[in-house]
């Protein structure tokens, strides 16, 4: 069961890096890549959802702390979808 706590986290990092310089994309700039995340923050699974959270909070850091990709650092924008 723990497998399963990476899979988001890694599907992140590895489409954050198919990101081109080609026209201006929602969320992405010049130093900054905005990504969202909805989860269930508040009610029944709320514990999952925050550890979620943090796991991808934690590898962003890592991620951005080797100089983000190419250049630009990663963010998270999470909303509570109140599960």
């Amino acid at each position: 069961m723990k497998t399963k706590f990476w899979v988001l986290p890694i599907f992140l990092f590895l489409a954050s890096l198919n990101i081109t310089a080609q026209a201006a994309e929602v969320g992405v700039t010049d130093s900054e890549i905005r990504i969202g995340q909805f989860a269930a923050l508040s009610g029944p699974a709320a514990e999952l959802g925050k550890r979620m959270q943090l796991g991808i909070q934690a590898h962003f850091t890592a991620i951005n702390a080797a100089g983000g990709i190419k250049g630009r650092k990663l963010t998270l924008v999470s909303r509570d979808d109140g599960y």
